[in-house]
């Protein structure tokens, strides 16, 4: 027949542990505990989430810009129109048209001023 061997016994020390020092006991972030309140806790805790926050307005007002960016911009005249493109011969409605260096179309119109053109 198998016998369980028995525990062995185990011995505590009658020493002071070193990092103790006989006062409160710590927190994990090297306070007392009990020093700080809970909205104080919270108010520490919840900080980066006003940062958070004014990141994503800033994000927003980013994105407003290049929303803005990819409405039609329009010049007054052809002085104004990107230098370095070329004119195109005008379509079958006699629409002239300019292809800027960066691709983007402008057409004229009857004012004479340009608009840029998106296909969307």
């Amino acid at each position: 027949m198998l016998l369980k061997p028995k525990a062995k016994e185990v011995r505590r020390s009658t020493k002071s542990n070193p990092d103790s020092t006989g006062g409160p006991a710590k927190a994990a972030t090297g306070g007392d505990i009990g020093e700080k309140s809970y909205d104080t806790y919270l108010d520490e805790s919840f900080s980066g989430d006003a940062e958070e926050i004014e990141g994503t307005e800033i994000l927003s007002e980013q994105s407003d810009l290049v929303e803005s960016a990819m409405e039609p911009q329009t010049v007054d005249s052809w002085e104004k129109l990107p230098s370095g493109g070329e004119y195109l011969d005008p379509d079958d409605s006699g629409t002239i048209w300019y292809l800027d260096t960066g691709g983007v179309h402008w057409f004229q119109n009857a004012d004479e001023s340009w608009t840029q053109y998106f296909n969307e």
